[in-house]
């Protein structure tokens, strides 16, 4: 008796198979949601350092010869219009007669600002920064000490140069 159960079972689904072919079928195809964002990006790379200044040459009757180092910086930024800024500063102010100078050239689009030497406090260096990805622009550091400044050991400085919100 079971084992007719069993054939009458077999036939059912034999039965509903052959008249509901869909019912094995795989769709023939399917849609799904992809959730995505791009997150605010701020990169900015000075190349090379640590930098080593040396005044140590000058002409006779003349202030001590300014020493320069010249190198290049990366940016990268999603940011809006004008939306960013270079800003610099050092973690201490320079001994009395001497000067830290940094100079950088700004990504397409941007402006460079005029400025004093660098000191503890944070100045802008570049303004107007639109979003921008650009490698290998140039920047300087040029040290100078008057001859007043005396002789000074060798002495160190951090320069922090920040790209943040305008």
């Amino acid at each position: 008796m079971v084992d007719n159960y069993k054939s009458i079972l077999k036939g059912i689904i034999a039965t509903i198979l052959i008249l509901s072919p869909s019912v094995i079928q795989a769709a023939s195809n399917d849609t799904s949601t992809i959730n995505y964002s791009v997150a605010a990006i701020n990169e900015l790379n000075l190349d090379g350092g640590p930098y080593d200044l040396t005044v140590d040459t000058a002409t006779a009757g003349q202030e001590p010869e300014l020493v320069t180092y010249e190198g290049t910086y990366d940016i990268t930024t999603n940011c809006g219009t004008n939306a960013k800024k270079i800003t610099a500063q050092l973690n201490s102010d320079m001994p009395d007669d001497t000067f830290l100078w940094f100079d950088m050239a700004p990504p397409t689009g941007a402006a460079s600002v005029w400025m004093d030497p660098i000191t503890s406090a944070s100045q802008n260096i570049i303004t107007g920064i639109d979003a921008t990805a650009q490698a290998n622009i140039s920047f300087i550091i040029d040290l100078e000490a008057w001859a007043t400044a005396g002789v000074i050991e060798s002495a160190s400085k951090t320069l922090t140069v920040t790209l943040t919100d305008s």
